[in-house]
């Protein structure tokens, strides 16, 4: 008997240890051939609760994103409900325990144990008096865990400490070709909502529509029950609120409610980030909050009750350029948000904002162009019947001068001649401009055509007293748009004399400049610079002189005289050629500059370049 002892007791554990050896090898081969990890993982789970004689089997799978672990494996499995609730987050210490294991740590009584103590409360509702847990990466960085339990205190083997680590490992594999279908999963619900809603907010150029259809696909993507848009005019203070109907009663807001954009601090705080550099923190532009910490003056219109996790971004293409609104998206308060899923959003929300913008940009220009039109129309014909009777009355008093030529005194004579010399010049402007510039070339002396335009500023000389000079005049005759060219001066003359205070001096400084230019070729300019002492808005030089970056949606100091026509002299500047700047100078005067260039030495060419325009209605 005592010889037999220890041979059965041989013939057990190698019965033991064939048994183990079985069901891990039975289990490797499921994973290579069994195409439905799920069904291999309840085949391992019924195996391991007979090896171990565990009444609770769970593999649990790491979040990184809530710091939970998440429930692949349950026996026995759940009827009727839901997997068990993921386990919450590890300690430190334990994690450390967990994550430095090279085999299966074993707990004997659980109840006592302080280590994985952050788990105590969940499996004790389970009745796990004693356990066995390693991980499926043992040394390595935490993936998923593999536990065993029972309902009592037990004392495991060496064994099965040493099987339950070889099988952990083998479900390691599936535990991460889970965590692949899971992201691959959402990257393609998250593809397949950014496709969506870039083609939507292409096929409309239609604002409300394409306002609600992105709102309605940053909902899709971002899985939540509320996205609103808090949007408003360029230049105004106050915005309102546009947004689908939300995924639940108790998300709701408050539609018809106006927001101050610059007084509400979750909409100034969004407005303010987005002025943020990118290039350190790509998230910078987004506010991350919660509903308890909005402001009373926020709730009053994000008033749903249910509403927890909220986010904030601007709809803003550029920090040069104003915002046109903020993108407001709330869920429960236990929504936590992934990378891929905020980069998605910040993505849709980008080509968003430029949707809004092109669609903005393209009614503002429409309708200034639609009412340019019909400004111009309405002259055109005003003018032309105007000229018609002025043409009329003039042939009649050049017939009544040759009737009564001895009541036509010189002085009559010349008026008449005056009269239709005016009346001729405006006839290319009646039948050659009416839709679009054309170029016109004319010959006049640089000093008649001075004479003419401070002849047209007489009247603010005489108002404000005025002392008005010409410095260097040359001798010069100049060919080429000779009307436009005065037109430009008299636009720079006038501003000069307007913003002079009274009794000051306005000063106009000729001056011939030459170069040398390509192969050699001499060249010549003629500079007219115009200086005062006026006061000129500070905004408007900026404006003048960022004209290509300007943003057209923002309120600007060219909205309006002088800055608009200021606007129209120095875009006919370029297309004729010229350069005109303005500026201040360091002793306080302003100073208006126009170069025009020269050819020929003494003679001046100045043509209207041919540009591509788009076609104009005849």
């Amino acid at each position: 008997m005592a010889l037999a002892a220890p041979v059965e007791r041989a013939e057990q554990m190698l019965g033991q240890t064939q048994q183990a050896q079985s069901l891990l090898s039975d289990l490797t081969q499921a994973i290579c051939d069994e195409q439905d990890w799920k069904r291999v993982l309840q085949q391992a789970g019924e195996r391991l609760a007979a090896e171990f004689a565990a009444q609770w089997v769970f593999l649990l799978s790491y979040n990184s994103l809530s710091q939970t672990f998440d429930v692949l494996l349950q026996h026995p499995a759940p009827r009727g409900r839901d997997r068990h609730p993921p386990l919450p987050p590890l300690q430190k210490m334990d994690w450390q325990l967990l994550e430095t294991a090279t085999t299966a740590i074993a707990l004997e009584d659980y109840t006592h144990e302080l280590r994985l103590f952050s788990w105590k409360d969940a499996l004790s509702k389970l009745n796990i008096k004693s356990l066995m847990v390693a991980t499926t990466t043992p040394g390595h960085s935490l993936e998923a865990v593999l536990l065993v339990g029972r309902s009592e205190p037990t004392l495991w083997g060496r064994s099965q400490q040493t099987l339950l680590q070889d099988v952990a490992r083998a479900l390691g594999l599936l535990s991460h070709q889970w965590q692949l279908q899971t992201t691959n999963s959402q990257q393609e619900q998250v593809r397949s909502a950014m496709l969506a809603g870039l083609a939507a907010l292409q096929r409309t150029q239609n604002l409300e529509r394409a306002e609600l259809a992105g709102l309605q696909h940053i909902m899709n993507l971002m899985q939540v029950p509320l996205v609103a848009l808090v949007t408003w005019p360029p230049g105004q203070t106050t915005g309102w609120i546009v947004a689908p109907p939300p995924g639940h009663p108790k998300f709701a807001i408050r539609n018809e409610a106006e927001v101050a954009i610059y007084e509400d601090p979750l909409i100034h705080s969004a407005l303010m980030a987005s002025q943020a550099d990118l290039s350190t923190n790509p998230h910078a532009w987004l506010i991350q909050t919660t509903a308890a910490a909005l402001d009373p003056r926020t709730r009053e219109w994000l008033c749903g009750p249910d509403i927890g996790q909220v986010l904030a971004i601007a709809l803003r293409t550029d920090p040069e350029y104003e915002p046109s609104g903020v993108l407001i998206i709330a869920d429960r308060p236990q929504r936590l948000w992934s990378t891929l899923h905020l980069e998605s959003l910040i993505t849709l929300v980008n080509h968003m904002a430029w949707a809004h913008r092109s669609i903005c940009l393209v009614q503002v220009l429409t309708q200034g162009w639609q009412t340019l039109e019909n400004l111009n129309w309405y002259k055109h014909r005003r003018v032309e019947h105007a000229y018609g009777q002025l043409a009329s009355t003039c042939n009649q008093f050049n017939q009544w001068l040759q009737q009564h030529p001895e009541q036509a005194d010189p002085q009559l004579r010349r008026l008449g001649s005056l009269l239709q010399s005016q009346l001729e010049s405006l006839h290319p402007l009646l039948t050659k401009e009416i839709w679009q510039l054309e170029k016109s070339v004319d010959s006049a002396g640089l000093a008649v055509i001075l004479k003419r335009t401070l002849d047209r500023i007489e009247h603010w000389k005489q108002k404000k007293d005025l002392w008005i000079q010409v410095h260097n005049q040359p001798v010069l005759t100049l060919n080429g748009d000779i009307s436009k060219l005065e037109l430009i001066l008299y636009e720079l003359l006038l501003f000069a004399c307007q913003r002079s205070p009274s009794q000051g001096r306005v000063d106009l400084w000729c001056q011939q400049l030459e170069g040398i230019g390509q192969g050699g070729k001499a060249l010549a300019w003629l500079e007219l610079s115009i200086t005062d002492n006026g006061d000129i808005d500070p905004r408007l030089l900026i404006d003048l002189h960022h004209l290509d970056h300007l943003d057209w949606l923002a309120p600007s100091s060219l909205d309006h005289p002088p800055g608009r026509h200021l606007k129209v002299c120095f875009a006919l500047c370029q297309r004729l050629g010229y350069t005109l700047d303005m500026y201040k100078l360091e002793d306080g005067r302003v100073l208006s500059r126009l170069v025009i260039p020269l050819n020929n030495g003494d003679s001046g060419t100045f043509e209207l370049q041919q540009l591509s325009q788009p076609r104009s209605p005849q």
